[in-house]
């Protein structure tokens, strides 16, 4: 593996601007040594990303700078724990996101949009504040059983994580910034939410005890479970529900705002969605599936994520001194795995910075899988990667089904991460009625 010097200051200022322009001007294999004297790795190769998140995974641990802003703003959760922790943590949540459980989540799913879309008039407005607000209410029902409009828990879960998504934001990007126990006015506003959250993750279990409902949401699978076997412990229950909502809201929210763009300036495939959407039958019991076998529409979720991975990067630290290729990683050297920059490998893909969902898959020696990590890769691979591709096919139906879009302004919408990769601003599109009548 060939490697080049990397100017990282220049990288993180260009990045601030558009990340995704930062990412084309990267070299195509980069090692940099940032003032700190962190050695820090950036590979865009796919063989290179399976060694580090596959072959030899057991040699990478997440960073601790990220992992514990994590910690701080959200708690400790499945996606924060490490090596055996990590396993006892995913044994008991894994059966809620298997393919049973698809079809009564795929529902609560398909009434929420349709809610949702029941207020839409038309117009020109925000696409990217509509489908955050969509999917936070999505993750709230789905995951606690909650309405986040209606119910006033539910309208304090989403109140508390827009100031922690605020605050994970601006320290991820900012890791300079004074730790979560320096008594800031940000940093009191971060735990403030962060308890008030819990408080009302807390009240709902005890409600839903008290009423002796089960339902098929995640929070009731996990209190069966724990009623069952005796784990998940509520502490362990808060902190799983507070990490999925964050995974399964702002992410979505990201790949259905540059979805909508995209196909706001595709009016065929947008057409041909539309159509296909318009067989689907929000009220089918076997939902996922039916959203599974709409390809049109998956194809499109399937090529958005390509071109718009919501997370832009995966990092890992090296445990040990280790290989990639012929290079020696030394212990200590932080590694990105650029995955915008592998999803448009231009010897994969043709024209890979195009959107184009009929695009023909690579052949199978060098396939989808082959340069494709939206989800990731390995055994870290995103537990709830069947839960967010049915959202997304759900969401882009049921909107193209019944609403015109497109997009008006002169220039393109700048990138930038918050911390999912995000339309800066707003994402203003205008929408019509798709049937008269």
């Amino acid at each position: 593996m060939e490697c080049s010097r990397f100017n990282i200051a220049k990288f993180g200022w260009v990045a601030q601007r558009d990340v995704l322009r930062a990412l084309d001007e990267m070299p195509a294999t980069a090692l940099a040594s940032p003032g700190m004297g962190i050695p820090f790795l950036v590979v865009q190769d796919f063989a290179a990303a399976q060694h580090v998140l596959v072959t030899d995974e057991a040699a990478y641990s997440k960073p601790g700078i990220v992992r514990n802003t994590i910690i701080q703003g959200l708690g400790h959760n499945l996606f924060t724990a490490q090596s055996d922790e990590w396993l006892s943590r995913r044994r008991p949540v894994a059966p809620v996101f298997a393919a049973a459980a698809m079809d009564d989540l795929a529902s609560i799913m398909a009434a929420t949009i349709a809610e949702q879309l029941s207020a839409w008039q038309p117009g020109t407005f925000d696409m990217q504040a509509e489908v955050t607000d969509m999917t936070m209410r999505i993750a709230c029902r789905a995951f606690l059983g909650v309405d986040s409009h209606t119910d006033p828990l539910g309208q304090a879960i989403q109140r508390e994580f827009a100031t922690l998504l605020d605050w994970l934001a601006t320290h991820l990007s900012n890791p300079a910034l004074p730790p979560a126990w320096v008594p800031t006015p940000n940093n009191r506003a971060m735990k403030r939410a962060k308890a008030n959250l819990r408080e009302a993750v807390a009240q709902l279990i005890e409600q839903r005890r008290s009423s002796g409902m089960s339902a098929g949401d995640v929070l009731g699978r996990l209190l069966e479970a724990q009623e069952t076997t005796g784990s998940p412990n509520d502490d362990s229950i808060i902190d799983e529900c507070i990490g999925f909502i964050f995974a399964g809201h702002e992410t979505t929210a990201s790949t259905l705002t540059w979805a909508l763009y995209e196909l706001a300036r595709d009016s065929a495939t947008q057409e041909r969605l539309a159509t296909e959407g318009k067989t689907l039958d929000l009220g089918s019991e076997t939902l996922h599936d039916d959203a599974a076998s709409m390809t049109v529409t998956d194809a499109v979720v399937e090529e958005t994520l390509r071109l718009y991975p919501s997370g832009v990067s995966i990092v890992r630290t090296a445990k040990r001194t280790t290989q990639i290729g012929s290079h020696k990683v030394r212990r200590g050297t932080m590694v990105m795995i650029a995955l915008q920059r592998i999803q448009r490998q231009p010897d994969v893909w043709e024209q890979p910075d195009v959107f184009d969902p009929e695009r023909p898959l690579p052949p199978t020696e060098a396939g989808l899988r082959d340069s494709f990590l939206a989800f990731g890769l390995g055994p870290r691979r995103c537990l709830g990667a069947r839960f967010a591709r049915t959202e997304m096919r759900l969401a882009l139906a049921t909107i193209c089904a019944n609403w015109k879009l497109s997009y008006d302004q002169p220039l393109p919408p700048v990138a930038e991460v918050a911390p999912a990769l995000r339309v800066a601003g707003e994402l203003r599109l205008t929408t019509e009625p798709r049937w008269s009548g």
